[in-house]
C-alpha cells in the first residue's frame, strides 16, 4: 500500500512542479504593446519642416508582485505596414517594411544624390522589458501634398 502512495505522490508532485515552470515560463515571455499613433512636428538644421506620424511599441514590464521573475527581451523585431483603402484593398501591392525612428530614412551620397532605402530592406531591433522603441509611420515635409513612408 505504501508504494501507491509513493507513486500516486509522485506523479502529484511533478503535476505541481510542471504546471508551475508552464506558469512561469508563459510570464517570461515578451508582452509587446502597440501604442496609438502620435504626430510629431520638427524643424531640422536645414530649416525642413517635417510632419511624421509615429507608433511606439513597448515589451510592457511585469507587476511588482511578479518582480522576482525576468520578462525575456523581444529580440529581432521587425514589422511590415499594409496599405488598405475603404474598400479593404490593398492601396498598394507591396509590404512597406517598417523604419525605426533612430534609422535615417535618406542618405546623401558625395555625388549630391539621395540614397533612397530600398524598399524590401528590413532592420531588426531588440526591445528590452520596460523598453520603448519609436517606428515612423509616414512623414510630410515643407507642406508637401505627399507623404512618404
Amino acid at each position: 500500500m505504501d508504494w501507491i502512495i509513493s507513486i500516486v505522490g509522485g506523479f502529484v508532485g511533478a503535476f505541481i512542479a510542471i504546471t508551475f515552470t508552464i506558469i512561469v515560463e508563459r510570464y517570461r515571455k515578451p508582452k509587446i504593446r502597440l501604442e496609438k499613433p502620435e504626430i510629431v512636428s520638427g524643424t531640422y538644421a536645414d530649416g525642413t519642416r517635417s510632419t511624421t506620424a509615429r507608433l511606439s511599441i513597448t515589451n510592457e514590464m511585469l507587476q511588482k508582485y511578479k518582480s522576482w521573475i525576468n520578462r525575456r527581451v523581444a529580440i529581432n523585431c521587425y514589422g511590415y505596414i499594409d496599405f488598405y483603402d475603404t474598400e479593404t484593398k490593398r492601396y498598394i501591392k507591396e509590404r512597406m517594411p517598417i523604419k525605426w525612428s533612430y534609422e535615417p530614412g535618406l542618405e546623401s551620397l558625395p555625388t549630391g544624390h539621395i540614397l533612397i532605402r530600398r524598399f524590401r530592406d528590413v532592420s531588426f531591433v531588440d526591445v528590452h522589458p520596460g523598453e520603448e522603441q519609436l517606428i515612423d509611420v509616414a512623414s510630410r515635409y515643407n507642406d508637401d501634398k505627399q507623404c512618404y513612408g
